[in-house]
């Protein structure tokens, strides 16, 4: 995806995020409304469709409800630094709450910092650097790390200026005609 159309993509979650933050914080963001859902799993179905991964991603990350449909019955916890080797621990999808990716403006977002900055705007959230993998067997890992980032100043993306965190990732996997995410790494 070039800088542009990233830019052009992330602009309608921006205008959703400051709604939010303006309508009244992590209240209104915690209750989704029947349309927010439909347009969601919409969004959802047409990045299924077409294989369009970072479409079905924005709908993941702004909707429990598509979470909540597109995570596998068990989602596997590996260390970040050994992914091969797994460390045992494996929730079912009901248990499973700790996606922590968020959207604000034309950034990824810690989801807790978030959470943060919309109860007080003087708390600024963090940000983070992503990485897009698409593996050879048709899965994807989405690695995101905190970072501290800089406008580019040409309207178009951020630089990283220094990470701030470690990395994790999360690795969604091609099963029954959409991504289901399969997998954390922390």
């Amino acid at each position: 995806m070039t800088k542009p159309d990233h830019f052009r993509r992330y602009s309608a979650l921006a205008c959703g995020a400051l709604a939010i933050a303006l309508l009244g914080g992590a209240q209104a963001s915690s209750a989704e409304t029947q349309e927010d859902i439909a347009q969601s799993m919409a969004e959802a179905k047409s990045g299924c469709s077409q294989k369009e991964f970072n479409q079905f991603l924005d709908a993941f990350i702004a909707s429990p409800a598509v979470r909540a449909k597109y995570t596998a019955p068990q989602v596997e916890q590996r260390g970040y630094g050994q992914p091969a080797k797994a460390t045992g621990r494996s929730l079912p999808a009901g248990a499973y709450q700790s996606f922590n990716v968020s959207h604000v403006d034309w950034q990824f977002a810690d989801t807790a910092s978030v959470a943060r900055w919309q109860a007080d705007p003087n708390k600024p959230y963090t940000a983070l650097d992503v990485k897009f993998e698409d593996l050879p067997d048709g899965s994807f890992k989405f690695t995101y790390q905190p970072a501290i980032l800089r406008d580019d100043d040409e309207g178009d993306g951020w630089t990283v200026e220094r990470h701030i965190g470690k990395p994790s990732a999360y690795m969604f996997a091609w099963r029954s005609g959409c991504w289901q995410l399969t997998q954390d790494f922390r």
